[in-house]
């Protein structure tokens, strides 16, 4: 995991480093070494472009094919939210309105409902600022 790590976080130029370094050099091999990779360092960043591009068409591909399986998976998140505001509704408008008391719901609930709707919200809000600066 933590190859992957670095790899993710570092780049493949500081991956390589960090491998090579870890082997005994004389230190003509070592400048050699650090010699090679500063005129790799172009090939290098483009390889690290290359990898971040494929993991996020990967992340990409996999949310879109999750959301295309059925009806329920690409609706699962609406469906929570509405039976949630279907709930608050009943109990804090129609009951007062039938001159009955309202349940005392707990109070994780409300913060069960409202990190859902700001997360909900939010990353319904960037996927579409995302999805609009890739068409321009």
């Amino acid at each position: 995991m933590a190859l992957l790590d670095s790899l993710l976080t570092g780049g493949v130029g500081s991956l390589v480093k960090e491998i090579v370094g870890s082997f005994k050099l004389s230190p003509e091999a070592k400048l050699e070494f650090d010699k090679q990779l500063e005129e790799h360092k172009f090939a290098l960043a483009k390889m690290d472009a290359d990898l971040e591009a494929k993991l996020a068409d990967t992340a990409s591909a996999n949310i879109q094919a999750e959301a295309k399986g059925n009806w329920y998976t690409a609706s699962a998140r609406p469906t929570f939210l509405y039976i949630m505001e279907f709930i608050l509704l009943w109990n804090y408008v129609i009951v007062p309105l039938l001159k009955e008391k309202p349940i005392d719901l707990p109070e994780p609930l409300f913060w069960l409902f409202g990190s859902c709707m700001l997360g909900y919200t939010a990353a319904r809000t960037w996927e579409k600022l995302y999805n609009q600066g890739d068409k321009g």
